[in-house]
């Protein structure tokens, strides 16, 4: 192995000696001066030992064979965090009580619709220090315990151990054990009767009050009355060191992953954090000066020698891409682009980064732009737009795209580009019809889960292609043997009455973005149908405060286990009613049917 020191001292001139080889992580913390990072570092004990995370004990009373976890320090701007060194042990860790489930794409909108439709109060709250409320369930869980605390107790390391009680960060089930103790608090909430909707892990409901909840980890949003809203983030704060928000309301904005949102009248502004752009301009050393040029993406060819512009490492090419991904959870008409540079991350070509350049590039003038949707709707019934659409061929190894937008009353909750899985659509037909299925699949979930919020919704399909909609309609499965699958489901979905389908134009169809490169009148056509809008309009950033102490929570493990209970207790009625239906229903009446059939009984077929 080549001595990293040595290599250095003979690369550099003797002007400029090595003295120190760290990484940056070490950089950094030298920068920051080991006055100010041991001071971090203390704080961060003293808020493990407020919350009784860990207990002191000899080495000597470890049980043989436990093993004994390594800790990492986190430095930031700010604030240090302790880490435990839970490291996958692969092909031996179990997967079971590591889930943390997050809201979905759909879940975080129809939230906002929610807010909007019903004129609902709203608070943000933010768990301070989330993973240690939650008990260690291990009972022998152990770690080295960090230098600055054995300095401070005048310790000798490796003489002590830390005996962990409460969870802490890195621990591979942190995540799912505090998802437990949140859940456990939410539906136990007094006064109200809250479950979690049996189609969102982050989503609580209660039908009496109209309150809504819904969390990502320790961020979180709350829907309701101002009172309810209140009496929910009391209950809260018994058992939750939280820092919350004001009542967020028109044109007020708070932070949320990344992202600030801004209350409107009648819909929600979303606004990115200008840094991502400029992170992607660094990568290629793109000039503030280059040319803007009118549409996000176009179709290139493979002749490396005409297109080679820049041609960086993948690692640079992923970590771009990577935030295109992040932008393109709200930013529908860069989604397609995206969608095609994400399909070559393995091994970028020379055209692969004319790409990404030229997205940067027609971002370059859309600093003071947002993503702005609206409630346009206002029926007595909640009406789900369904909007599909397909190109045909358009992805180099001859499959096909499927776009897929919906709407709630208006308001844009969800959209996708998706290269269609198997083998490549014979024609546009079998592509665009392929396309409405995946449409009434992921509209038929959004309809169930409206229906768990307000008891009922409208499903309508939007496509522009008349022979899928004549197949979803008319044809039969042997008119179109090869559509006959595809097909059956959007029939079933009509003939059933969950949905219907109407004709729409293909200039109107504002899933047309998510399917094929746009020409610069379609890219200004669907800046407008897809609201991503320039935005000036005075707003201000809603701040979070703490309004509780360490010393002041109740332990919540009591609720943590009766919700345990409760929970099995549901799994098993649940069954029996299962059972109770197939008897009734299906195993009956064949028995009855064939009892006494010797011939069947004969041949073992009763």
């Amino acid at each position: 192995m080549v001595d990293l020191q040595k290599f250095l001292e003979g690369e550099v001139e003797d002007d400029f000696p090595v003295e120190v080889v760290c990484s940056v992580e070490q950089l950094v913390e030298f920068l920051k001066g080991d006055d100010e990072v041991g001071a971090h570092r203390r704080e961060e004990i003293g808020k493990l030992a407020d919350f009784d995370t860990f207990e002191a004990v000899l080495r000597d009373e470890v049980p043989d064979g436990i093993r004994i976890f390594h800790h990492r320090w986190v430095d930031t701007a700010g604030k240090s965090r302790l880490t435990l060194k839970d490291l996958k042990v692969y092909g031996s860790d179990p997967v079971v009580e590591k889930s943390c489930p997050t809201p979905s794409q759909m879940a975080n909108g129809l939230f906002d619709w929610y807010v909007i439709r019903f004129a609902k109060a709203m608070i943000v709250y933010d768990v301070v220090s989330a993973f240690p409320h939650a008990a260690e369930r291990n009972k022998q869980v152990y770690m080295w315990p960090p230098q600055e605390w054995c300095d401070d107790n005048g310790i000798q390391p490796g003489a002590t151990v830390w005996h962990m009680l409460q969870v802490l960060y890195g621990r591979g089930s942190a995540g799912e054990t505090f998802q437990l103790l949140h859940e456990a608090i939410i539906l136990s909430v007094l006064g109200f009767k809250f479950r979690l909707l049996d189609h969102e892990p982050c989503m609580y409901y209660c039908m009496e009050k109209g309150t809504m909840v819904i969390h990502h980890v320790d961020d979180g949003r709350m829907a309701g009355s101002s009172e309810d809203v209140g009496a929910v983030v009391a209950w809260m704060s018994k058992y939750l060191l939280l820092k919350v928000s004001g009542e967020i309301g028109v044109g007020d904005g708070y932070k949320y992953l990344n992202r600030i949102r801004v209350r409107l009248e009648d819909g929600w502004a979303t606004i990115h954090d200008g840094k991502h752009i400029q992170n992607i301009r660094k990568i290629p050393e793109l000039p503030s000066s280059a040319k803007v040029v009118p549409t996000p993406s176009v179709k290139r060819g493979t002749d490396a020698a005409k297109t080679y512009r820049v041609r960086l490492g993948a690692k640079e090419y992923r970590s771009i891409v990577g935030i295109y991904i992040h932008l393109s959870l709200d930013g529908e008409l860069i989604v397609f682009a995206v969608k095609e540079m994400a399909r070559r991350l393995n091994d970028p070509q020379p055209e692969d980064w004319c790409a990404a350049v030229r997205l940067t590039r027609w971002l370059g003038d859309k600093g003071e732009f947002a993503n702005v949707q609206r409630v346009t709707k206002w029926g007595d019934v909640p009406v789900v737009d369904a909007w599909t659409d397909s190109d045909w061929a358009g992805v180099d190894d001859g499959r096909s795209t499927s776009g897929n937008h919906l709407e709630t009353d208006g308001f844009k909750v969800y959209h996708s580009s998706v290269t269609q899985p198997g083998l490549p659509a014979l024609s546009s037909a079998e592509a665009e019809t392929r396309s409405m299925a995946r449409g009434g699949c992921i509209g038929l979930q959004l309809k169930v889960l409206l229906s768990e919020i307000v008891g009922k919704a409208d499903l309508r399909l939007k496509c522009d292609a008349q022979a899928a909609i004549d197949g979803a309609q008319k044809l039969s499965g042997s008119r179109l043997r090869h559509l006959e699958i595809a097909q059956s489901y959007s029939r079933r979905l009509l003939r059933g009455k969950h949905a219907r389908v109407d004709k729409v134009p293909g200039k109107a169809n504002v899933a047309d973005c998510l399917t094929k490169h746009l020409s610069p009148e379609d890219t200004a056509n669907h800046l407008r149908l897809t609201g991503f809008q320039k935005f000036d309009r005075p707003w201000k950033l809603v701040k979070l405060a703490r309004i509780n102490k360490v010393e002041d929570l109740v332990s919540a493990e009591q609720l943590v286990e009766q919700n345990e209970k409760l929970k099995r207790v549901r799994e098993v009625a649940d069954g029996l009613e299962i059972a109770k239906k197939y008897l009734e229903q299906d195993f009956a009446p064949q028995v009855s049917e064939n009892f006494g059939d010797e011939q069947n009984d004969a041949n073992g077929e009763t």
